[in-house]
């Protein structure tokens, strides 16, 4: 995405089942778009008109944001949800707090995906939490 939101893929094409695969264009996951990479207006405008972006869940505790951060970087139009989980923990879902953070954020991917909600969801980089959360969620 344009000016270094890195690592954006969209979950679509997994193979689930027998002969089956994820639809695509449903759920992305990435990198933070402002903190240490900035979205710019070109970025915000393909996530937001031409993949159609309706909530982001920034999977980042305050320390790895603005404290000034109270919506999206993709506007007010964009649902901005933020369960701050704990970086590079191993922890069962619905277990201790991380546990319980990473539970509701899948369980928020569900709820979007039954309410036609395209979903964008992140972490600092792109690489760690949003990674427990792919494999969870598909």
């Amino acid at each position: 995405i344009a000016n270094r939101v890195d690592n954006v893929r969209d979950l679509g094409g997994w193979k689930v089942g027998w002969n089956k695969r994820t639809r695509y264009g449903l759920v992305y996951r990435g990198s933070d778009m402002n903190w240490g990479h900035t979205i710019n207006a070109d970025g915000i405008n393909v996530m937001v008109n031409d993949l159609h972006i309706g909530c982001d869940i920034d999977l980042r505790s305050p320390s790895e944001y603005s404290p000034f951060l109270t919506e999206s970087p993709l506007g007010q139009d964009v649902e901005w949800v933020n369960y701050p989980v704990t970086a590079y923990t191993v922890t069962n879902v619905g277990s201790g707090t991380s546990g319980t953070l990473y539970a509701n954020a899948i369980k928020k991917i569900v709820s979007n995906l039954s309410n036609g909600v395209i979903t964008y969801f992140h972490c600092k980089a792109g690489a760690d939490r949003r990674r427990f959360d792919c494999g969870r969620s598909v």
